[in-house]
């Protein structure tokens, strides 16, 4: 029933994402339920697998990076990541975006994004005293993770001014590890593209259609040009072609002449 009811959404991601209904289905499937978004409710199984779509698709839109490389970068400990801190799918994939525009794209971005959630998660309860000058990781009131465009922002006025040498030690009293440091320090300096990333995912809605339907458009029309320059070929190969007839036309006639006289 639920596989039944997601076709349609799945052949529209087929056809904006550009790839065949078995890929589709795969990589939309297991995006939704690495960000722990599968229900057994049909209707909302739906709405949910409809909301992974348009951001996917919508993000491939937004940053340096194709709809598929987001989707694999999702099945690859991203979404699982996103779902562990509590996130929405918009700021994860916002995250995602971030690091695509830095080159960090499809399974890299994904365990890229694991290792900083889970070093953030980490470091931030063990190095709780050098976090709160930073405004800590985790909110106050409700002790969830904070907005990640927040954390990168107060890492960013943290060293602000530093050499590249300072700049890291700086990051290192935090608690990172060298190797989530490699990928925090690539977050550094877009916090606001982060926002932004965000902000426009948030009103995804509708994208996989919108995006589907430009597809097939573009489609019919090339189809519509080849078929001009089918019929122009045509046109101008018959002209070439008539002489030819002509001649053979009156080869026949003399043949049926001789043949009536004989």
């Amino acid at each position: 029933k639920q596989a039944i009811a997601a076709l349609p959404a799945v052949s529209q991601f087929a056809v904006a994402g550009a790839f065949d209904l078995a890929k589709a289905t795969s990589l939309a499937a297991d995006a939704q339920s690495a960000l722990g978004l599968k229900v057994k409710d049909a209707s909302q199984n739906l709405k949910n697998l409809t909301r992974v779509t348009d951001v996917l698709v919508k993000a491939n839109t937004l940053a340096n990076a194709t709809t598929e490389q987001f989707s694999r970068a999702l099945t690859t400990k991203a979404g699982t990541a996103i779902k562990i801190v509590n996130k929405e799918i918009e700021e994860g994939v916002a995250v995602l975006a971030a690091f695509a525009d830095q080159g960090i794209k499809a399974e890299n971005a994904g365990t890229a994004l694991n290792i900083v959630f889970r070093d953030l998660k980490t470091k931030g309860l063990k190095f709780r005293g050098e976090w709160a000058k930073l405004g800590g990781v985790f909110d106050k009131n409700t002790g969830k993770m904070r907005h990640m465009a927040d954390i990168v922002e107060s890492l960013e006025h943290h060293i602000a001014g530093m050499s590249e040498e300072a700049s890291h030690a700086a990051l290192k009293t935090l608690g990172f590890a060298d190797k989530s440091l490699v990928f925090t320090q690539a977050l550094i300096g877009m916090s606001g593209k982060i926002r932004d990333f965000e902000k426009n995912l948030k009103k995804a809605g509708g994208t996989t259609d919108k995006v589907a339907e430009k597809q097939l458009k573009n489609l019919a029309d090339r189809f519509t040009i080849a078929r001009q320059r089918v019929n122009e070929m045509m046109i101008e190969l018959g002209e070439q072609l008539v002489p030819a007839f002509e001649t053979v036309a009156v080869l026949i006639e003399d043949v049926g002449a001789k043949i009536g006289e004989l």
